[in-house]
C-alpha cells in the first residue's frame, strides 16, 4: 500500500482553532458553471517577490465539496504567457501543500517558523498551481463543523458549538474541521471528477491564465501504476544490505509465493470485487512495504535514515494553521497534512490494489502526442526505482526498450541522475533522493521539469524532442551511490539537509556551564545538546535547578558534559505474549525433490484452501537440509511405531527420492495436520510427480512447530533453533506495535534515568521523614514528543498518620507513591473547583489519600507545575517510579489513562510484569499479571523496566559541617604523619652509610627505598585529599556535602611496610650468617 508519509490526522493539534469563515473572498463563476471564492494573498507569505502574484480560494464543485487551491504567477516573463502546472500529491488522502512547503513551491518554513525563499521553485518555470483533493484534505473540506480529534482513533468528534470542553481529553486539537460524509471517494477514479471540476472553475475565474493545454505533475499515489506478475526482487545501489537472509526469504516468499501478493493483486485485476481488492492491499503493505518500517526502523521514503526522519522538515504545519496566515489565504478550515477519511475510504475497495488501466492510459497519451516522463528517487523504497523500471517497459512505447541510460548534465556540471527515452517518453533515476524529489535534488529536479515542459531532450535540454529521439546507452542503469550517506543514528529533528553532501549537515555542539545536575561525583550536562538525539531538558523545579547550579573556570570542563547514561531501558513482553511463545501445533512434513516442488505446492494448496483453518505464515515452507539450525528431532513417521528418528536417517529412508535430482531435496512444510486426514494427502501427494510415475512412497511425516508468530527477531531465531525455520515479519499480534515501542523508547531514553532518580529521592524524603517506605513517583508531560515538564512527585507514605509515624502501626494502600501521585494530579485538575467550603468536607479523608505534598520537594514541584485544569486525570501522561506498583496501584494507573509507565526494581506483589523472575518462590500464587497490557480490558500502556547499573560508582558518606572539621583535621594529622615517617627513615639510612660498615650498607639502602616510598604515598595522598571532599545532590532534592574514603592508599602503605620489614628481617639475618 503506498500510504504517505505522514500519517496524521491533525498536523499541528497544538495551534489548531476554531477559524471564522472568511468574508474577504472575491466570488465569481468559472467554467462549467462553478463557483470560485479567491483571494490575492499578500507577498511574504509564501511568495517573496511583490511583482509575483498569488491567489488562493475555493471551488464549490457541490454543496459538500469544497476544493482549496494555491496559484503562484510564474517568476519568468510574462505570467499571461507563461505554461500552468497543475500539482498534486498522492496518500491518498494528502495535501498538497506538502509539495508546495517541502519539495517545489516558492517558499520553506524553517525551524522558527520564518518563511524561506525557494529559488528552485517550479514557479520559475511556470504558473503553478497546487489543490488539495479530495474534499477533507488539506484546507479542502467538506461542511465546516467545530469539534477536536479523539485520541483513542483520531476520528474527529464533533461539537455543539465552538466551545472547547474543559480538560485535556481533547489535547489541544480543538478547532474547526472538514465532516466526514458518506460520499467520500473511494477511489481514484471517483476522487478525478472533483478535480476536473477545480480546474474548470479556476480557469473560467482567471481567463488570463488559462491554457489549452496545461502540465499535470504530481508524485507518490497520485500516479497510481502497478506491475503485472513481473518478478522484481528490492535492492538497491548503496552497497547497503538491509535484511538478512531470513527476512530477504520471508520478503520473497510474502510477495510471489503461492497466494501472496502479487497472486492477490492478479485476483483483484481478474474480479474487481472490493473484498478482495481490500484484501490484497492489506496483505502486500502489512507483509511486504511494512516490512522495511518494522524490521529496520528505516524510512521507507528514504532507505538511508533511521525512523523518525526530519526529512523533508515539517515546520510548515504549525505556520499554516496560524491565524494570521489562515485568514491571509482565505481558510475555513484548520489544516490537516493528510486525511484519514478519504485513506480510510479507499481501503475499503482496495483502490491501491487495483491497476485501473494506469499503464495503458500513459500509453494512450503518448499517442495523442502528449510527454510522459517517469521520475524517481533511488534512496526510495516505497516507489523504489526498480519496480518503476519495469513499469516504464510495461508502456511499450516503441523503442523505449532498445534505448539506453544516458547521465543527465545540468548548469552545475554534477551528474544527479540517468535517463531513458524514446520520443516524449522517459524514465528517470535520480542519485541520491528519497521519496520527494525535489527536496533532495531541487537543481536537478527544476532543471528537468523545464526540459519537459519545453519538449526538450532529458538528458542534456538542448536537443528538441521528436519520435524518433532515442537515448543510447547501456540498458540497465548500474551506477552505485556506495553506503556513505547512509546514516546509523537518528537525525536530530532541527537538522538540515546538504544537498551538494547528500546528507545532514552537522549541528555545532552548544554546551552551558550551568544548570548541570551533579550526580554522583560527575557533573551531567542538564541545557546541553550532547547527542542529536537528546531532548530538550526538562523544566525542573526551582529548588531542584539552584542546588544543581555548578560553575567552574576549569578549561576540561567539558570533559563531564558527556557523562554515560548508567543503565538501559527493558521492553517488558505482554501476558498474551508469553502464554503464546509455549503454544504449539503439529503439521505435516516430506522430503521432495526441489524441481518438484512448486508443482506439489500447488497441488496441495488448492486442495486443502478451504479447510486449512491454521494460519502458519510464519513457517517457512520450503527449507533446505543444511539451513536447519539443527538436526530435526522428535519425528513422527506415519504407519511407523519408531517415535524418535533423527534427519540423518529419514533421509536414508527417502534416498532414492533425493537421486533423482542433483540439485537434492528439501523439507517441504505442508499443512497442520487438523487441515487433512493422512490418508487423503498420501493419495494426493501419490497423484503429483515425483510419486505418481515411481515406485516412490511420500515419507509423510509430523512434527511440531510453533504456533503463533514470533513477535521479534530474537525470539524468530530461538524457535528456528528449537522446531523450524520461523520469520519474523515485524509485526506483534499479542502487544504494541514494535514500531510504536520503539520510537517511544527512543522518546524517553536520554531521560529516563533523571525522572528515575527524582522519584528516587521522592521516596527518600518521605521514608526518612518515617512516612513509608522508601519508594517514589513522578508524573512527567511530554509536549510534542521530546520536550518535557514535571508535573508531580510523590513518596511513599502508607504510615503517615501513624503513632509517631511507626511502620509497625497499620499500612495506608491508598498512599502508596503511585495512588498518592495520582491524587496530586487530580487534585490540580479540580483546582478550580475547590472552595473553602468542599475543601473543609474533604478533611476528614485527606489524610487516607495523601494528595497533598508532604515534603519540600513534593511542594517545590506541585506548586512550580501548573497543569491544565479539568480533563480526564493523567491521560496521555508519563508515569516514572522506583519500585514496580502493586496490583491495586496497576489499576489505578490503567483507569487513570497513562501513556507510558517506567519502574525500577520488580516487587514481589506487581501486576506489570508477566513473567515470574529469579528472586520469586516456585509456589508464589502472585506475580505474572500482566496488567499494563490486557487487551480482553482494553487496558493498554507502554511499560519499560530501567536496569541502572551501578558498577564502579564511589561510596560516599553524608556528613556534617562539625564531622567534616574533624575529617580534615584527622586528615592532615595523618598526612604529616606520614612525611615524618619518611623524613626519620631518611636520616636513619645516612645514619647507617655515614657510622657502619659497608656489610650494613645493604639495611641503609633499604630504609633509603623504604622512606622513598613513604614519601611519594603522603605527596600523592596530599594532592588528592582535597577531592575526597565534594558536594552532592541528595535523594531529598538538597545539596549535601559528602567525603569519600580512599582505603587503596593505606593498603599500599601497609603492603610497602610488610615489605620492608620483612626485607630489614632477611638481611639482618644474613648479618648473622
Amino acid at each position: 500500500m503506498l500510504t504517505f508519509k505522514p500519517l496524521l490526522i491533525v498536523a499541528s493539534s497544538a495551534l489548531s482553532q476554531f477559524v471564522p469563515s472568511p468574508t474577504d473572498l472575491v466570488s465569481v463563476t468559472g467554467y462549467a458553471g462553478y463557483n470560485v471564492r479567491y483571494k490575492e494573498v499578500p507577498a511574504g507569505i509564501c511568495e517573496q517577490r511583490k511583482d509575483v502574484k498569488s491567489y488562493s480560494g475555493y471551488v464549490d464543485v457541490s454543496n459538500d465539496t469544497h476544493i482549496f487551491f494555491w496559484f503562484f504567477e510564474s517568476r519568468a516573463g510574462n505570467p499571461s504567457e507563461a505554461p500552468l502546472t497543475s500539482w498534486i500529491n498522492g496518500g491518498p488522502g494528502a495535501s498538497s501543500m506538502i509539495g508546495l512547503f517541502q519539495e517545489l513551491g516558492s517558499c520553506s518554513i524553517d525551524s522558527d517558523g520564518n518563511v524561506q525563499d525557494n529559488p528552485f521553485a517550479w514557479n520559475e518555470k511556470s504558473n503553478m498551481i497546487f489543490i488539495d483533493e479530495p474534499a477533507q484534505v488539506g484546507f479542502s473540506y467538506s461542511v465546516p463543523v467545530p469539534g477536536y480529534v479523539n485520541p483513542d482513533d483520531g476520528s474527529v468528534v464533533v461539537l455543539a458549538n465552538a466551545t472547547c470542553p474543559a480538560g485535556n481529553l481533547t489535547q489541544g486539537t480543538c478547532g474547526t474541521y472538514s465532516l466526514p460524509i458518506t460520499d467520500t471517494p473511494t477511489s481514484t477514479s471517483g476522487a478525478a471528477p472533483a478535480f476536473w471540476a477545480t480546474l474548470q472553475g479556476f480557469m473560467g475565474a482567471f481567463p488570463q491564465y488559462s491554457r489549452e493545454t496545461f502540465h499535470f505533475a504530481t508524485e507518490s499515489y497520485g500516479d497510481m501504476h502497478h506491475v503485472n506478475a513481473i518478478k522484481v526482487f528490492p535492492g538497491n545501489t548503496y552497497d547497503y544490505s538491509p535484511f538478512n537472509d531470513t527476512i530477504a526469504g520471508e520478503m520473497y516468499n510474502n510477495l510471489y509465493g503461492t497466494g501472496n501478493c502479487v497472486d492477490q493483486l492478479m485476483s483483484c485485476a481478474s474480479t474487481k470485487d472490493n473484498a478482495v481488492c481490500a484484501a490484497a492491499d492489506n496483505y502486500c503493505a502489512e507483509n511486504v512495504e511494512s516490512l522495511y518500517d518494522n524490521v529496520l526502523n528505516r524510512d521507507e521514503y528514504d532507505i538511508r535514515e533511521l525512523l523518525p526522519d526530519p526529512f523533508p522538515p515539517e515546520f510548515y504545519i504549525e505556520y499554516l494553521n496560524r491565524p494570521d496566515i489562515q485568514t491571509a489565504i482565505g481558510a475555513t478550515v484548520n489544516f490537516s497534512e493528510a486525511s484519514s477519511a478519504v485513506s480510510d475510504a479507499f481501503n475499503l475497495t482496495g483502490d491501491d490494489g487495483r491497476e485501473d488501466g494506469t499503464v495503458e492510459d500513459m500509453s494512450e497519451l503518448l499517442e495523442q502526442g502528449i510527454t510522459v516522463m517517469m521520475y524517481t528517487g533511488d534512496a526510495d523504497y516505497n516507489c523504489n526505482w526498480l519496480g518503476g523500471e519495469v513499469v516504464s517497459l510495461e508502456v511499450n512505447q516503441p523503442g523505449f526498450s532498445s534505448a539506453g541510460y544516458v547521465n543527465i548534465s545540468t548548469s552545475d556540471q554534477i551528474i544527479h541522475g540517468q535517463v531513458k527515452q524514446s520520443g516524449s517518453f522517459s524514465f528517470v533515476r535520480i542519485y541520491a533522493s528519497g521519496h520527494e524529489v525535489p527536496f533532495y535534488q531541487p537543481l536537478a529536479s527544476l532543471q528537468i521539469f523545464d526540459r519537459v515542459i519545453n519538449g526538450l531532450d532529458i538528458a542534456t535540454g538542448s536537443v528538441k524532442v521528436t519520435s524518433d529521439y532515442k537515448t543510447a546507452g547501456p540498458a540497465e542503469s548500474t551506477y552505485r551511490e556506495g553506503n556513505s550517506t547512509i546514516q546509523f543514528s537518528v537525525v536530530n529533528t532541527t537538522a538540515t539537509y546538504n544537498t551538494t553532501t547528500n546528507e545532514p549537515n552537522p549541528i555545532p555542539l552548544q554546551v552551558s556551564k550551568k544548570h548541570r545536575l551533579r550526580k554522583r561525583g560527575k557533573r551531567l550536562a542538564q541545557n546541553s545538546n550532547t547527542s542529536d538525539r537528546t531532548p530538550k531538558t526538562p523544566r525542573l523545579p526551582e529548588c531542584l535547578e539552584i542546588s544543581a547550579v555548578y560553575e567552574s573556570d576549569s578549561p576540561n570542563d567539558g570533559d563531564y558534559m558527556t557523562s554515560p547514561v548508567k543503565g538501559h531501558l527493558a521492553v517488558l513482553p505482554t501476558k498474551a505474549e508469553v502464554e503464546a511463545r509455549s503454544k504449539t501445533t503439529e503439521v505435516f512434513i516430506i522430503d521432495i525433490p526441489i524441481r518438484y516442488a512448486n508443482s506439489v505446492l500447488k497441488s496441495v494448496d488448492a486442495a486443502i484452501q478451504s479447510v486449512n483453518d491454521i494460519n502458519l505464515s510464519h513457517l517457512r515452507r520450503f527449507v533446505r537440509p543444511e539451513h536447519l539450525k539443527s538436526p530435526l528431532t522428535s519425528v513422527r513417521h506415519l504407519g511407523d511405531s519408531r517415535d524418535d528418528h533423527s534427519d540423518e536417517d529419514d533421509y536414508k529412508n527417502n534416498e532414492d527420492a533425493s537421486k533423482q535430482s542433483d540439485e537434492g531435496v528439501l523439507h517441504f512444510l505442508i499443512c497442520a495436520t487438523s487441515a487433512i486426514s493422512p490418508e487423503v494427502l498420501r493419495n494426493l501427494l501419490l497423484s503429483n510427480p515425483p510419486f505418481h510415475d515411481s515406485d516412490l512412497n511420500p515419507n509423510l511425516r509430523i512434527i511440531t512447530v510453533p504456533l503463533f508468530p514470533p513477535t521479534s527477531e530474537h525470539q524468530a531465531k530461538q524457535l528456528s533453533q528449537l522446531y523450524w525455520p520461523v520469520s519474523y515479519k515485524g509485526g506483534n499480534p499479542f502487544g504494541p506495535h514494535p514500531t510504536i515501542v520503539a520510537r517511544a523508547t527512543q522518546e524517553i531514553r536520554d531521560q529516563a534515568e533523571l525522572f528515575i532518580e527524582l522519584a528516587k529521592r521522592a521516596g527518600a524524603a518521605t521514608s526518612a521523614a518515617g512516612l513509608g517506605e522508601n519508594i517514589g513517583a513522578v508524573v512527567v508531560e511530554r509536549i510534542r514528543g521530546r520536550d518535557t515538564a514535571i508535573l508531580s512527585a510523590a513518596g511513599d507514605a502508607r504510615w503517615n498518620g501513624n503513632a509517631g509515624g511507626a511502620q509497625n502501626g497499620a499500612s495506608n494502600a491508598m498512599a502508596h507513591s503511585v495512588m498518592r501521585v495520582i491524587g496530586t494530579i487530580a487534585r490540580k485538575r479540580r483546582s478550580h473547583l475547590v472552595t473553602p467550603e468542599n475543601e473543609s468536607q474533604r478533611s476528614d479523608i485527606r489524610g487516607l489519600f495523601a494528595d497533598q505534598p508532604l515534603t519540600p520537594l513534593e511542594k517545590d514541584i506541585y506548586d512550580g507545575s501548573p497543569i491544565e485544569p479539568g480533563g480526564y486525570l493523567c491521560l496521555g501522561l508519563e508515569l516514572y517510579v522506583t519500585h514496580e506498583p502493586c496490583v491495586m496501584c496497576c489499576m489505578a494507573i490503567n483507569h487513570s489513562r497513562f501513556a507510558r509507565v517506567v519502574f525500577g526494581h520488580y516487587m514481589h506483589s506487581g501486576g506489570l510484569r508477566t513473567e515470574k523472575q529469579d528472586h520469586d518462590h516456585p509456589d508464589a500464587p502472585h506475580g505474572a499479571y500482566g496488567l499494563w497490557w490486557r487487551q480482553e480490558l482494553n487496558w493498554k500502556f507502554l511499560t519499560w523496566q530501567w536496569i541502572g547499573d551501578d558498577k564502579n560508582l564511589p561510596d560516599a558518606v553524608v556528613l556534617t559541617n562539625e564531622e567534616l572539621v574533624e575529617l580534615r583535621a584527622a586528615q592532615r594529622t595523618f598526612e604529616g604523619a606520614y612525611v615524618r615517617t619518611a623524613l626519620g627513615q631518611f636520616s636513619f639510612s645516612l645514619v647507617i652509610l655515614k657510622i657502619f660498615t659497608s656489610e650494613f650498607y645493604s639495611i641503609g639502602a633499604l630504609f633509603a627505598l623504604y622512606g622513598a616510598g613513604v614519601l611519594v604515598i603522603a605527596l600523592f595522598r596530599r594532592q588528592q585529599g582535597n577531592k575526597q571532599f565534594f558536594q552532592e545532590v541528595g535523594e531529598d532534592g538538597l545539596n549535601h556535602k559528602k567525603f569519600r574514603t580512599s582505603g587503596n592508599v593505606v593498603v599500599v602503605l601497609t603492603a610497602l611496610s610488610v615489605a620492608a620489614y620483612a626485607c630489614l628481617f632477611a638481611l639482618t639475618l644474613k648479618l648473622k650468617g
